[in-house]
């Protein structure tokens, strides 16, 4: 995509140039590459990220909370890093005459949170994607994690595994990964709940009292195991 060559400089990572691109695929209509895919793409979230501040104080104390308050703030300034970063290059005008606004660019984010999926290759290393057809899988705690789905490399395709016998148009599922699977995570990142969770789960913040040294070594420690996660 000729159009994709011409901003891809601007970028620094992979979702905002996903995002500007479904942008300008919903502002080419009809005339879009992916027009059919766009097309199905829902227009508003039931996220956190959408809600009144009055809904929000339903939150409070909680991780969803947290979570979602650090993305509207980050998503606030990544759109005007963004339109920095694309002034300075010379390609001020591709977000306004594509109708790229923050409400769009947080639409598109939106739809990558959600229907966004990372895939494990072949070589060991991940990809990202969104795909027609098997972004609209819904999720089901029941559905076994990290084996309803997989990355078919030579095909260039994902394949998609009952996890139980189905019967004839029941509704399919599959696992969102144990990582979105409690609560907080569904409604922040998805928008739902679901009662009985099992994968539900409680942070709780613990304090220790430790010396200089001792708190220097924790505190590598902390940040080599979330670089390895």
């Amino acid at each position: 995509d000729e159009d994709l060559k011409r901003i891809a400089k601007c970028c620094t990572r992979h979702d905002d140039l996903v995002a500007l691109h479904i942008c300008a695929e919903r502002w080419r209509g009809d005339k879009a590459k992916r027009a059919e895919h766009v097309a199905a793409l829902p227009r508003t979230f039931d996220t956190a990220f959408y809600w009144t501040e009055d809904e929000l104080k339903e939150l409070t104390g909680t991780v969803c909370l947290r979570d979602t308050m650090n993305l509207i703030r980050e998503t606030k300034d990544d759109y005007e890093q963004l339109r920095a970063r694309m002034e300075a290059h010379g390609e001020g005008d591709w977000l306004t005459e594509r109708e790229v606004t923050y409400e769009r660019y947080a639409w598109a984010r939106s739809n990558l949170w959600s229907r966004q999926c990372d895939l494990l290759k072949p070589d060991g290393t991940r990809t990202r994607a969104m795909m027609p057809t098997f972004d609209i899988f819904n999720h089901s705690p029941d559905a076994p994690l990290g084996k309803t789905h997989k990355l078919n490399a030579e095909r260039n395709l994902v394949t998609v595994f009952a996890s139980k016998d189905y019967e004839v148009g029941e509704q399919a599922f599959i696992s969102y990964g144990s990582g979105e699977a409690a609560n907080s995570k569904l409604l922040t990142w998805y928008g739902f709940c679901i009662e009985n969770n099992p994968y539900e789960e409680l942070d709780l913040t613990l304090t220790v009292q430790v010396d200089k040294q001792r708190k220097t070594v924790l505190e590598t420690a902390l940040r080599a195991s979330a670089v390895a996660y």
